[in-house]
């Protein structure tokens, strides 16, 4: 290995370290309400996604959000192979190191009849707040932070991380 070898190691090496990376988080503190809250209709229950979310940097350099996409879904097992994400909308914001935006994203409302309220209680429907954020690091870099959340009937906290890499992710799109 020669220098020229070990100086664009090195370069690769600080910009992995260095870049920014993007995340997408529900915010349980802001105003004091719950991560989704799901409204009874009558028969049916009229999920109304209420959540805040912040699109915060926790890289070491600057990025800027081109796209949010977020929606809440209803899914049978299993899960697909690949997220069913809907149209992002356009975004444009800077962000630097530690910085962060809140979004009170406007999720479309979700009908849930009575039975599939119960199936999601029994743990045979899935409901979920699924999303990603596309952004481009200071170095040119093109990434995709993936978001996916189950709904869970439980506490404050009621959506709860799904434990798949193709949900869950930051790579380069």
């Amino acid at each position: 290995m020669d220098k020229a070898d070990v100086l664009r190691d090195t370069l690769a090496t600080n910009k992995a370290i260095e870049r920014a990376y993007v995340t997408i988080s529900h915010d349980t503190q802001h105003d004091g309400m719950y991560a989704l809250v799901i409204e009874s209709s009558g028969n049916d229950f009229d999920a109304r996604p209420m959540a805040v979310f912040k699109i915060k940097n926790f890289g070491r350099t600057p990025a800027m959000v081109e796209r949010i996409s977020l929606a809440f879904i209803k899914i049978h097992e299993p899960l697909p192979d690949e997220p069913p994400y809907i149209d992002a909308m356009q975004a444009g914001h800077f962000l630097v190191s530690g910085d962060h935006v809140i979004v009170q994203h406007p999720l479309p409302a979700l009908l849930l009849t009575r039975a599939q309220r119960q199936e999601i209680e029994a743990g045979t429907l899935r409901a979920m707040v699924l999303g990603y954020v596309d952004y481009v690091d200071k170095f040119g870099g093109i990434h995709r932070g993936g978001y996916a959340r189950m709904y869970r009937d439980v506490g404050r906290n009621n959506l709860v991380v799904v434990p798949n890499p193709s949900y869950n992710y930051d790579r380069e799109r």
